[in-house]
């Protein structure tokens, strides 16, 4: 027995080994009327023989020869277009009038309704659909919404791929196996198409289309509209959220805001976004470089600095200094003058004008001399001697 998929956003359509069978099945010819001098094919004889010979029909074709079919497109009309009828249009479809929809309304939409939306009529089977409830009753059936399109759900399991027994008239059963439903999808013969017609007739929906998920038995989209505007989290009235605090943060649901957890400082940016600060880092800082963040008590905001691979800051009263090493230095008032290193003598802080330059070893000790005066070390005795 032929297998078959269903598959969202696309018609039921046979598997791969399905497919060489039809093929098979198009080519074969049936040995009883394949003989150019055998006699014209007889439809009941040829049915029967492809029947015996394990086909699931035959049928014969505008040549005069029998040809057997395995599934629903492998047709014997006779014709190379590849559908159901012996027309000699160029289309696949089974109606005379070349436009490829499946309808004989002249325009190129799968509906029968004469324009060129192919929105078939909304509420009937085939017709679109949001929810459930737009959908109009059916006789015996309960009316689904399926990715848009208005179907009704079978009365059973589908006894075969293509079954009518599970379905009202104009229906065709197919299982969806996205929802583990069994739906009755609706005979573009007996309804407007919204969707499009596939090969075997029946309306299907389009891979663009989809529905309401909160109000449709087979929807995956949302016409729902998140209410979140003055919210920075909390639920957004669709089964989502606003947004995620960050850490340390949690949400007051009532209000839509984000709060420091118990034991933290709250901030709030410059654009107005949470920050939280624990007791030992409790001052808050946001230059431009570094962005947010918690430093100690007595730092200096202003004085936060990148020096080799890490941002430092000096307490309030201090100047910061990186020096060209990548060691980061704060100068204080009484120590105001930084200096690089000087041979082995590592960069620091050092007194009121201090000349750099002047920096110079003299017994177990580094000393330097104020600008104006240069450096003398005599006997390991150190002295600043006025210049000019």
């Amino acid at each position: 027995m032929t297998e078959f998929k269903t598959v969202r956003g696309s018609e039921p359509r046979a598997t791969p080994w399905v497919a060489l069978v039809l093929l098979a099945a198009v080519l074969s010819i049936c040995s009883s009327c394949g003989d150019d001098h055998a006699p014209s094919c007889d439809e009941a004889a040829c049915a029967a023989q492809c029947t015996d010979e394990g086909h699931l029909g035959g049928a014969c074709g505008a040549d005069g020869t029998c040809q057997c079919s395995d599934g629903p497109d492998g047709d014997a009309d006779g014709d190379t277009d590849g559908d159901a009828d012996s027309d000699t249009d160029t289309d696949t479809d089974t109606d005379i009038d070349g436009d490829g929809d499946g309808d004989i309304d002249g325009d190129a939409d799968s509906d029968s309704d004469g324009d060129s939306d192919g929105d078939g009529t909304p509420g009937l089977p085939g017709g679109v659909c949001v929810c459930d409830d737009d959908c109009r009753e059916v006789a015996g059936f309960r009316t689904i919404c399926v990715h848009g399109i208005c179907m009704t759900e079978a009365s059973g399991e589908c006894s075969e791929a293509g079954s009518r027994a599970e379905c009202g008239d104009g229906f065709r059963c197919w299982p969806l196996d996205e929802f583990d439903l069994h739906v009755c999808y609706p005979d573009c013969e007996s309804f407007a198409c919204a969707g499009s017609c596939d090969g075997l007739g029946s309306c299907v929906f389009t891979g663009s289309m989809d529905c309401d998920r909160d109000c449709g038995t087979a929807c995956t989209g949302s016409t729902c509209t998140p209410a979140c505007e003055g919210r920075e989290c909390g639920d957004n009235g669709c089964g989502g959220r606003c947004g995620t605090c960050g850490a340390a943060q949690t949400c007051d649901e009532d209000a839509g805001r984000c709060r420091c957890e118990h034991g933290y400082l709250e901030f709030r940016t410059s654009t107005g976004a949470l920050h939280c600060c624990d007791a030992d880092r409790p001052t808050f800082c946001e230059p431009e470089e570094r962005g947010p963040s918690c430093w100690l008590e007595t730092t200096d905001c202003s004085t936060i600095t990148l020096c080799g691979d890490s941002w430092r800051a000096c307490a309030v009263g201090r100047t910061p200094h990186c020096a060209a090493a990548g060691t980061f230095h704060c100068c204080s008032e009484s120590h105001p003058v930084f200096c690089e290193g000087i041979e082995d003598y590592g960069a620091g802080c050092w007194g009121p004008e201090t000349d750099c330059a002047t920096i110079t070893h003299c017994g177990d000790d580094w000393r330097a001399c104020p600008v104006g005066y240069e450096p003398i070390c005599e006997g390991g005795s150190f002295r600043c001697r006025a210049v000019g």
